[in-house]
């Protein structure tokens, strides 16, 4: 029955929700959507091993910084976006969408296989760029996120279109449309959980960049054949995909040629997802920015905080769903509602609860290893339990809201009599979230991080959830036109509850969380708590700090002697006695070759020790220093007694 029907002021029938004729063709649906679970799960690994693959080859671009990491992911969402809205055009109007599911992912495998070569062309770009312009380093930055994520476009479009295009299949389950949404999604980001491990741990390390990309583009044509068969031999699929397109809603109109307008209730929604969409990405991002201090900024860390963050979306997706399907069937739109609201909340609670485990990870790290150093694998099983405690619990949140929009989504356009054809408003909900994805990620990284640290970024991220959850119960409270004054006080408690992480943000010890367990734990002698406050901390006097656009920049001088130190993301690069003969040498060496050289060339400022070296020398004309982090340069002042202040040369660019 639909919605417009059951408003009607008659009482409605007792027992649970009406159903229509197609109920038994949603009893059917199990077994007839398992292959495109299946594809699903596969699909989503192939796209993730792709994902490690070009953040790879993007360290040689970007360096192994914050900023490869935001590159990769704003334009996999960049590239997610366009495909979900562009599906939601045109997406009904495929008469066999499991044939153009396989000409999509025979043309990804295409486009990974020359990538590599794309990659070449792009280089003189935004080499071009620097030397014509000589931008600022987040200028730069900037361009290259922009030039490398357009040569990225393609091959993410075609990922984007796929979810919608495969709804297709899940409009005929009218009753458990949340469920076969949820599971769809949910099986897309499990696949992507296998293909990170298989990525970081297995495929990469034992065969090399370009066999992987190889082998996944042969998985991609794989795929494409495996749909090419199952749309050319016809079946329940294909039934299921004609009769999907062609039933009505039970009591409303037919479908119209053109997309209806979403209404007021639908917009609510895209902004919801939106919203979803950008807390998420800069959750992440700062997540990852706060692990690397912990776990180190190997491939291999990558891997595994992608692993536990993708795990909590999957997971979420995929129970979802039901529960969607289950909060409309027990509450109606109200609940559903409701329960949306709830999940936002949730999603800034447990964020805000998890900020009082920063300062514990430290700790944890070392008692880890302690008790699994001889034991390599359990080791990475560990580390990989540090990033689920962070990450696990609101992500999980965060996938179950995708299809719970979905589901709303549906049930409002149900509602206000439009078609039930799913590949719309999945490909619109899709679209709008991932472009507040792009917006997290690439703010995140460029703005957010360096502006308002980790704890900030987070804080921000909580803030937008409570908004988010505001928002929803706005639209529940004029659902049936009548404003609840209850329901507003409940809006009005969430903004001011908001406002919690602005003042209750727990403090943490820089000197702690730069400690760079991840290169000394194997230096301490005692791994216990005190142990490491006495190794790390107690000795040492804070200097500077400052979470930068790549990395997190920290000096200290010890307090019962001279030498101070500079550490990037919890590395020591720099010290004004333990590393000076290296500094000086790297300097002073070239010269004993080349004594008259007129141009010089530093890669790398840190302390500005090595660079003032060569500023002691008579014959450079020119000397040129490069440096990705910008706060580096701050940090470097704290050496003057020590760097013959090299920055105040004329000769130094």
């Amino acid at each position: 029955m639909s919605r417009r029907a059951r408003n009607r002021p008659q009482k409605p029938p007792p027992g649970p929700r009406a159903r229509t004729p197609t109920t038994t063709t949603a009893a059917k649906g199990g077994p007839r959507l398992l292959p495109l679970v299946l594809l699903f799960v596969a699909s989503g690994a192939t796209s993730l091993i792709y994902e490690n693959l070009w953040a790879r080859q993007l360290h040689l671009v970007f360096g192994t910084s914050q900023i490869a990491i935001c590159t990769v992911l704003a334009a996999f969402m960049a590239g997610l976006a366009v495909g979900g809205l562009g599906a939601a055009r045109w997406a009904a109007r495929v008469q066999r969408p499991l044939l153009v599911y396989a000409m999509l992912e025979a043309f990804i495998g295409l486009y990974a296989l020359v990538f590599p070569f794309i990659l070449r062309l792009v280089q003189p770009l935004y080499l071009a760029f620097f030397r014509t312009v000589d931008p600022s380093p987040l200028a730069f930055s900037t361009f290259q996120l922009l030039l490398v994520g357009l040569a990225l476009l393609p091959p993410t479009i075609c990922m984007g279109a796929t979810l919608p295009l495969l709804a297709r299949f899940v409009g005929a389950q009218e009753t458990e449309i949340g469920r076969w949404v949820g599971r769809l999604y949910g099986a897309n980001t499990i696949g992507a959980v296998i293909g990170t491990g298989l990525a970081g741990f297995v495929l990469l390390p034992g065969l090399g960049l370009q066999t992987t990309t190889l082998v996944t583009a042969v998985a991609n044509f794989l795929l494409a054949a495996v749909a090419w068969t199952l749309a050319r031999r016809g079946g329940a699929l294909a039934t299921m995909a004609r009769v999907a397109a062609t039933v009505p809603i039970a009591s409303g109109p037919e479908p119209r040629e053109r997309p209806d307008p979403i209404g007021l209730a639908g917009a609510a929604l895209l902004t919801v997802a939106f919203l979803a969409g950008f807390s998420g990405l800069l959750y992440e991002v700062a997540w990852f920015r706060l692990l690397t201090l912990i776990l180190g900024g190997s491939a291999y860390s990558f891997s595994l905080m992608l692993f536990a963050f993708l795990l909590g979306i999957g997971l979420g997706g995929w129970g979802g769903g039901a529960l969607a399907d289950r909060s409309l069937e027990r509450g109606g739109f109200k609940r559903l509602l409701r329960n949306l609201a709830i999940l936002q909340v949730g999603v800034g609670g447990l964020s805000w609860v998890a900020m009082y485990l920063y300062g514990e990870l430290p700790y944890a790290f070392t008692m880890l290893f302690d008790r699994f150093q001889d034991s390599p694998m359990g080791f990475w099983l560990a580390q990989l339990g540090l990033g689920l405690a962070i990450m696990l619990p609101p992500a999980i949140l965060m996938g179950a809201t995708f299809p719970f929009l979905v589901r709303a989504l549906a049930e409002s356009s149900s509602a206000e009599g439009r078609s039930r054809e799913l590949s719309r408003p999945v490909g619109l909900l899709y679209g709008s979230n991932t472009v507040g994805a792009i917006l997290g990620a690439s703010l995140g990284g460029l703005i957010l991080l360096p502006s308002l640290h980790i704890q900030g970024s987070v804080s921000l991220g909580i803030v937008v959830n409570f908004a988010s959850a505001g928002l929803i119960l706005l639209l529940a409270a004029r659902v049936d036109g009548v404003f609840d004054p209850r329901r507003l006080a409940r809006v009005a408690f969430l903004i001011a509850a908001a406002a919690l992480p602005l003042w209750a943000t727990p403090a943490w010890d820089p000197l702690l969380m730069t400690a760079g367990m991840f290169t000394y734990v194997s230096d301490l002698e005692d791994r216990t708590r005190s142990g490491l406050g006495e190794y790390a901390v107690e000795p040492f006097d804070l200097l500077y700090y400052d979470e930068g656009l790549s990395s997190v920049v920290t000096v200290a001088q010890r307090k019962n002697g001279p030498n101070i130190w500079l550490a990037n993301n919890g590395k020591v690069d720099a010290s004004s006695h333990t590393d000076l003969e290296t500094q000086l040498l790297v300097s002073h060496l070239p010269f004993a070759f080349r004594p008259d050289a007129e141009n010089v060339l530093v890669i790398g400022l840190a302390s500005g020790i090595s660079l003032g070296a060569v500023t002691l020398h008579t014959s450079p004309k020119r000397i040129d220093i490069l440096e990705i982090e910008p706060s580096v340069i701050e940090a470097s002042r704290f050496f003057h007694e020590h760097n013959y202040q090299p920055l105040e040369d004329p000769r130094v660019r």
